[in-house]
């Protein structure tokens, strides 16, 4: 991709092909959902040296999981050690 003017692109064909990949991906993707009351929640977590990271989900009956809320954090130095 090259920039010819302030605010023109010209990409390249793999590029603008990548790119509508991606939007199709997110605009198709799941986004948060209300918490359903009567299904079992789901949490998974992830931590690193230096962060940590949680999302809350349900099952659908439909074989899917359904994120409710996302959580992510970065330790400060003081964390850190």
């Amino acid at each position: 991709m090259r920039i010819l003017e302030k605010s023109t692109f010209l990409a390249e064909h793999w590029a603008q092909h990548a790119f509508e990949a991606l939007k199709i991906t997110f605009t198709l993707a799941s986004v948060l959902v209300h918490a359903h009351p009567t299904k079992p929640y789901i949490l998974e977590m992830n931590a690193l040296d230096f962060v940590v990271g949680a999302i809350l989900s349900y099952y659908s009956i439909d074989n899917q999981f359904y994120p409710i809320a996302i959580y992510s954090w970065k330790f400060t130095a003081i964390e850190i050690n």
